[in-house]
């Protein structure tokens, strides 16, 4: 499989399992943790672009 195909076949899995967690786990979870979820993925990203900055410069 070349480099598109590994592309598609990951945005396949990735979109696919969101829409899985939002059908079956949406309503479980209150908006407050789902905003201290986003606030922590925002963290982590904020994060590794600092650590990439730091280790390019």
């Amino acid at each position: 499989m070349n480099a598109t195909g590994y592309k598609v076949l990951g945005y396949v899995v990735w979109h696919g399992g969101k829409w899985y967690l939002r059908r079956n786990y949406a309503r479980k979870l209150s908006s407050v943790s789902r905003n201290v979820a986003a606030g922590g993925l925002v963290l982590l990203i904020v994060a590794g672009a600092v650590a990439w900055i730091v280790r390019r410069s």
